[in-house]
């Protein structure tokens, strides 16, 4: 039975772990928060991974009787890639059961849950970063991110300006052709967020003014 309610600090809400019936595209947007909720919870250091040490504070404090053995097969478990933390989509798959499956998900199903996961994930650092007045701060690192990306993968930034409140067009070029929206983390070739954020209330990121 690998039903399992969890239910102190660490687990904020009832989580069953069937692995037959239980995927992200059952949970409506409440649920997937209070996933990605207990995802945050774990994650004592605030890097976006779950650690060994994390996994173990967390075990250790439901039932201590947790040995060292246990706890490292767990980790093999859920690490589907092998580098060492969990991440967001593995500590879903975990719970979900999905990473157990014999059939696994297509990969269009895949992505699409990825992309819902990382939404709700974005959203929620980016809500606590307005709340605590440090919404500069945080664009100011997930532009540094982007910029990052797109050296490491050889894709060209003609701007690279980063966009606080309502400007239609960028404060550097001029324009907007493709750009990022710091409220999900989408990129977007649009007017608007693909998402429907309020730029005006989270900031965009230009990556280029023209096609």
């Amino acid at each position: 039975d690998k039903t399992a309610t969890l239910e102190s600090k660490y687990f904020p809400i009832s989580l069953h772990l069937e692995a037959s019936n239980v995927t992200v595209a059952d949970c409506d947007d409440k649920g997937l928060g209070q996933l990605v909720d207990t995802f945050l919870a774990w994650d004592k250091d605030g890097d976006g991974t779950v650690s060994a040490d994390e996994l173990k504070d967390v075990l250790q404090h439901v039932n201590p009787k947790f040995t060292e053995v246990t706890l490292a097969k767990m980790m093999g478990e859920i690490d589907v890639n092998g580098d060492g933390v969990i991440d967001i989509q593995e500590f879903v798959s975990w719970l979900s059961g999905e990473n157990l499956k014999k059939k696994k998900m297509k990969k269009k199903a895949k992505e699409e849950q990825d992309a819902k996961i990382c939404f709700t994930l974005h959203r929620k650092r980016s809500d606590e970063a307005k709340d605590q007045k440090k919404l500069d701060a945080f664009m100011s690192a997930m532009s540094s991110d982007v910029k990052d990306f797109c050296i490491a993968k050889k894709l060209e930034l003609s701007c690279g300006t980063v966009n606080a409140g309502s400007n239609a067009n960028c404060s550097a070029c001029g324009a907007r052709h493709s750009w990022v929206c710091h409220g999900c983390g989408f990129v977007s070739f649009f007017k608007n967020c693909v998402n429907d954020c309020d730029t005006s209330s989270y900031g965009w990121f230009c990556i280029s003014g023209k096609c």
